[in-house]
């Protein structure tokens, strides 16, 4: 089929990242991190409350593609670039977090915390109405080296941090306060064991 592009017209607009768990899995999420240094830059301004959509998202589109017609009579399809799997959080143990293959969720499965209830069927009725189609855009969407040597390098932090807390509070061990504390003192004094 030759288009004559002189006399039609076409609008596009890029979908990128459809099923990605990204920057953070909520409003929570954002809040809880947005003090960060990586959140505080040009990319963290512009991304960092990039999120999964929701079945109500995937829902509103494919209700707006329908509202339109093309000169052939159909919709505009929406070409999902798509990301098929993302970090299995739970499956991920600090403080060293190794495994042989980063430990991952495939679509429709998700992390906890993006879970998104009734998303694979609205993309489902999307996919049948004919106003989606989705297009492998990566499998999972991480510089997976990077981002663990970050992560176990957070824990190590994290570790040596607790760690200067807890001599802090007394001889590298956590002092306890009130009646419970007094009487662990008081059986120390009389050569009892402190726990």
């Amino acid at each position: 089929m030759n288009l004559d592009w002189h006399r039609l017209r076409a609008v596009v607009l890029e979908s990128d990242d459809w099923g990605l768990c990204a920057w953070v899995p909520d409003d929570r999420g954002h809040r809880a991190l947005a003090n960060q240094p990586a959140f505080r830059t040009a990319a963290g301004l512009r991304y960092g409350r990039s999120t999964l959509e929701s079945a109500a998202d995937v829902s509103e589109l494919a209700w707006e593609l329908l509202q339109w017609r093309g000169k052939d009579g159909f919709p505009p399809v929406w070409q999902a670039n798509t990301i098929v799997a993302n970090p299995d959080y739970e499956r991920l143990q600090p403080p060293l977090f190794q495994f042989d293959e980063l430990p991952l969720c495939y679509f429709p499965e998700l992390p906890a915390r993006w879970a998104r209830p009734g998303l694979s069927d609205a993309i489902h009725r999307a996919e049948a109405a004919g106003v989606w189609w989705a297009e492998l855009h990566g499998l999972h969407h991480l510089p997976e080296a990077a981002w663990l040597a970050a992560l176990r390098r957070r824990a190590a932090r994290a570790r040596a941090v607790e760690s200067d807390r807890a001599r802090d509070r007394g001889g590298g061990r956590v002092r306890r306060r009130g009646a419970e504390g007094a009487a662990l003192r008081e059986r120390a004094q009389g050569g009892g064991r402190v726990p």
